[in-house]
C-alpha cells in the first residue's frame, strides 16, 4: 500500500496585515527557485526517483484557489516516512516564507479571511483560467472557496475494490468531519462548526444550464455500486469541465457536452472548442489522452485519481463496448488499460498543528481492514450516512443523531481502523491516539478553537494555530 498526503495552510502576513496576496506568493516561488526547486505557474517542484511507480514522483509546493499553502509528498509506504516528509518540507517552506514575512496556519478555514464578496475575492485569489471559465461561463460563485483547507488523503487501491472504496468513504463523510473539522464560523453570522461542506455545495449554480453542476461537488445523491455507476457520475451527470489543467492552454467546448458526448458523439470535423485565455476558436476530436484530464473535475469529498496507459485513439471504441457490457467488462477493460487508480479522501479539514498525520493514518487502518469496515457501513443505509455529513456541519461531537451516539460510532470507527494498522505491524497505530484523547473530551478541533476565541479572540486563534 502506498500512501501520501496534500496539506493545506492558509497563509498570513506576520505583521497582522491579513491574508497574503496572489503576488506575494509569486515571491515566494522566486525563492525557492532559486535554491534548486523548478518554478511552475504557480509554485514550484521537485522531481524524484519514482520506485514505487505512483501517480507522481517528487515534491510539490503551491497555491490552488487562493491564500492557502499547499505541500505534497512524494508517495511512500509507511506513515512514518510521511511524516518525515511532511516536516522537512514544512520547515523548508517556513524558512523561505518567514524571511518574506509570511506565516502558516494549521487550520481549516482562514480566520483572517472570511467568506468575502466577488470584488475583494479577485485581490485573493489564485489567477488560474479554470476558475475564470467557471465563473465567467457557469456562473459558480467561486468565492465561497478562497478560505478553506483540506489535508487530503491519497491510497493507491485495487481497480476491482476501488468504487466500494469510494462509496463506503462518501458514507463515513460524516463521521470524519465531526471527527477532523478545524473550520468553525468564527464570525458567529451561523452556528457552524464546520464551513468547508458549504463552501463546497453552495459555490455551484442551483438552476439553469449549468444546476447539474451540483454532481460535480458534495456526495452522490445515490451510492455508487460499481465502476458503471462512477463512470456515469464522471461523464454524463453534467456538462463537462475543461480539457487540460487548471492553468494555462486549456479549452472548454462551447455546445457544453457531457464528457461521455465528447467522446462519442463528435461532429464529423471534429469539436469546436475555445482556449480559456482568449476565446480563440480551434478543432480538436477525441483522443486517449483526455482520459487522463477527466478525473479532477469530479471534486466530492471522495474521488479516484488515475492514469492511464498510453493506447492509441481506436481502443476508444473498446471503451465503449465494455461499458455497454457491464460492471465485469468494465473492470477488465480498465485492468487492461490503467497504470494506477488511487483514492484521494477530501473531506477532512486541515490539521491543528503537530496532528497532520492523525487522519491519514485512520484512512490507511480502514483501508488495511476494509472489509470490515465495509459491513459496519453497510449496517444502515446510504441516506443515514448522507443525512449525518449534513448534520457534522453544525452539531456538538458529544451528541446523538437519529437515535445514535456520534462518540460511540466513532469509536467503533477507530477500533476497525486500528485493528488495520496492527495487522501493517509498523506501529502506526500510535498515531490514533490524538483521536481518543478527542473521543475523551468529547471536543472536535473547531469546538476547541471556539473555545479559545471565546477567551482569547482571534489573536488567540492565530496563536494556537501558528506553525
Amino acid at each position: 500500500m502506498f500512501v501520501s498526503l496534500e496539506a493545506e495552510l492558509p497563509a498570513y502576513y506576520l505583521n497582522g496585515s491579513g491574508a497574503v496576496l496572489p503576488q506575494d506568493f509569486q515571491r515566494v516561488w522566486d525563492s525557492f527557485s532559486h535554491n534548486g526547486w523548478i518554478r511552475d505557474d504557480f509554485g514550484v517542484h521537485k522531481n524524484l526517483d519514482n520506485p514505487h511507480g505512483f501517480l507522481k514522483s517528487g515534491h510539490s509546493i503551491s497555491t490552488d484557489a487562493g491564500p492557502i499553502f499547499e505541500i505534497v509528498v512524494q508517495p511512500d509506504t509507511t506513515i512514518q516516512t510521511i511524516d518525515a516528509q511532511l516536516l522537512e518540507l514544512r520547515n523548508l517552506s517556513l524558512n523561505h516564507l518567514n524571511e518574506l514575512g509570511i506565516g502558516l496556519l494549521g487550520s481549516g478555514v482562514h480566520p483572517l479571511l472570511a467568506t468575502i464578496d466577488q470584488d475583494n475575492y479577485l485581490r485573493y485569489r489564485t489567477p488560474r483560467r479554470a476558475y475564470d471559465y467557471a465563473i465567467e461561463k457557469r456562473g459558480w460563485a467561486h468565492h465561497t472557496m478562497i478560505n478553506i483547507a483540506a489535508t487530503q488523503e491519497i491510497i493507491d487501491v485495487d481497480i476491482e475494490q476501488a468504487v466500494d472504496v469510494v462509496r463506503v468513504m462518501h458514507c463515513l463523510t460524516g463521521l470524519l468531519i465531526f471527527l477532523f473539522r478545524n473550520d468553525p464560523d468564527y464570525s458567529g453570522k451561523t452556528q457552524l462548526l464546520s464551513v468547508r461542506p458549504q463552501a463546497w455545495y453552495n459555490h455551484v449554480p442551483t438552476e439553469g444550464q449549468f444546476a447539474e453542476d451540483r454532481h460535480k461537488v458534495w456526495l452522490p445523491e445515490k451510492p455508487m455500486m460499481d465502476w458503471n455507476d462512477y463512470l456515469y457520475l464522471l461523464w454524463q451527470t453534467s456538462p463537462m469541465f475543461v480539457l487540460g489543467t487548471k492553468n494555462n492552454g486549456a479549452v472548454y467546448i462551447p455546445q457544453h457536452p457531457h464528457f461521455w458526448e465528447f467522446l462519442f458523439e463528435a461532429p464529423s470535423q471534429g469539436w469546436q472548442a475555445a482556449r480559456m485565455v482568449d476565446d480563440q476558436k480551434r478543432t480538436i476530436t477525441p483522443e486517449w489522452s483526455h482520459l487522463n484530464q477527466s478525473d479532477w473535475p469530479y471534486m466530492g469529498l471522495a474521488r479516484l485519481r488515475w492514469q492511464w496507459l498510453e493506447r492509441e485513439d481506436t481502443q476508444l471504441d473498446e471503451l465503449a463496448k465494455a461499458v455497454e457490457r457491464g460492471n465485469g467488462h468494465v473492470v477488465g477493460f480498465l485492468k487492461e488499460n490503467l497504470r494506477k487508480v488511487v483514492i484521494e479522501n477530501r473531506s477532512v479539514a486541515a490539521a491543528p498543528p503537530g496532528e497532520e498525520l492523525v487522519s491519514l493514518a485512520l484512512i490507511v487502518g480502514i483501508m488495511q481492514n476494509f472489509a470490515s469496515v465495509q459491513r459496519y457501513v453497510e449496517v444502515m443505509p446510504y441516506d443515514f450516512w448522507v443525512k449525518l455529513a449534513r448534520a457534522a456541519e453544525i452539531q456538538p461531537l458529544d451528541s446523538r443523531f437519529d437515535g445514535h451516539s456520534v462518540i460511540n460510532m466513532l469509536k467503533t470507527l477507530l477500533e476497525l481502523s486500528r485493528t488495520g494498522l496492527l495487522q501493517r505491524g509498523l506501529n502506526e497505530d500510535v498515531y490514533l491516539d490524538v483521536l481518543d484523547k478527542r473521543l475523551r473530551d468529547k471536543l472536535s478541533p473547531s469546538e476547541r478553537m471556539l473555545q479559545i476565541f471565546h477567551r482569547e479572540g482571534i489573536d488567540g486563534v492565530i496563536r494556537k494555530l501558528t506553525y
